[in-house]
């Protein structure tokens, strides 16, 4: 006579069909599903990575969720069915990436010349493409993207006189990363489209004066510097609209600019503005012009 094994329970089930796979970025959490079995008891999912780290999850339901997913990582996804003692085989294996890991050790510099900033950063796990952006005060903004392999990226136009506070995120093409810790810069301040000055009697100096450029909302210091026809210089600064160059001497000519200073930048400078002392005299405090002196006070 024949034996035959009639028990079911003793008969694998067949392998799970139709298996999917989905990782919610954000929460670090990866949904499995598969198509109803009714040979099965019960489901165990495995996401084992390239290194064979394994994380798994079972179930009686049709779908699973593992939780607290490391970053940066690909997975090879399979579901086995359970009867008893037996297992089906495994699944066809699905292939899964975690969200990528958070860029670290982001700085970044300018080039004052082109007002653009480069930014760099620590080579991230699982990462597809890298974005940098920079968000200044008062809408300014501006961004770069580049490959994955690379970790430099050139933020262009950026607009003078402004903040930014800068970022970097990754990407894989199915989830972004954290954005990484910030940090600041402030552009060239904008060059001045004109200055004016006038001399002081009273104290032997010459007032500048310049209107800061609207767009400038940083925190810029102005640098007025003059040149007297003898080649001396007299500077003074100042961060709010003039300062007064002391010491001028009287009957020399200045030609007068002024230039904006921020964190690491200077602005191009200011168009000239010259002022003539012409052949000047001072007496009781007052710049006189010597041809406005009467013949009882004649000039030496």
């Amino acid at each position: 006579m024949q034996l035959t094994n009639e028990n079911p329970s003793l008969q694998p089930p067949c392998p799970p069909q139709n298996v999917a796979a989905q990782v919610h970025c954000a929460s670090g959490i990866m949904l499995v599903t598969w198509e109803p079995n009714m040979d099965a008891w019960f489901f165990l999912v495995d996401a084992v990575t390239e290194g064979g780290s394994s994380h798994s999850c079972n179930t009686t339901d049709t779908q699973c969720s593992i939780t607290s997913l490391p970053c940066g990582e690909n997975f090879s996804v399979q579901v086995t069915a359970a009867r008893g003692g037996c297992h089906s085989m495994p699944s066809q294996a699905l292939n899964v990436s975690s969200a990528p890991c958070m860029p670290t050790r982001v700085n970044g510099s300018q080039n004052c010349v082109t007002n653009s900033a480069w930014v760099s950063w620590a080579p991230a796990l699982g990462v597809d493409r890298y974005m940098v952006t920079a968000d200044g005060v008062g809408g300014f903004n501006s961004s770069c993207s580049i490959p994955g392999f690379d970790t430099t990226c050139e933020v262009p136009d950026l607009a003078c006189g402004v903040r930014y506070t800068f970022s970097v995120t990754a990407s894989n093409g199915h989830c972004d990363s954290p954005p990484s810790a910030t940090f600041e810069l402030e552009t060239a301040p904008c060059a001045l489209a004109s200055i004016t000055a006038f001399a002081q009697c009273h104290n032997s100096s010459i007032r500048v004066l310049w209107e800061p450029m609207e767009v400038s909302v940083g925190n810029s210091v102005y640098t007025a510097t003059a040149e007297a026809s003898d080649r001396s210089v007299l500077t003074c600064n100042s961060s709010a609209s003039s300062c007064d160059l002391e010491g001028v001497l009287c009957g020399l000519h200045y030609t007068v600019i002024v230039a904006a200073s921020s964190d690491c930048c200077t602005s191009q400078r200011s168009p000239p503005y010259r002022i003539s002392m012409g052949r000047l005299l001072c007496y009781f405090h007052c710049c006189i012009k010597s041809h406005t002196w009467s013949r009882t006070h004649k000039v030496p």
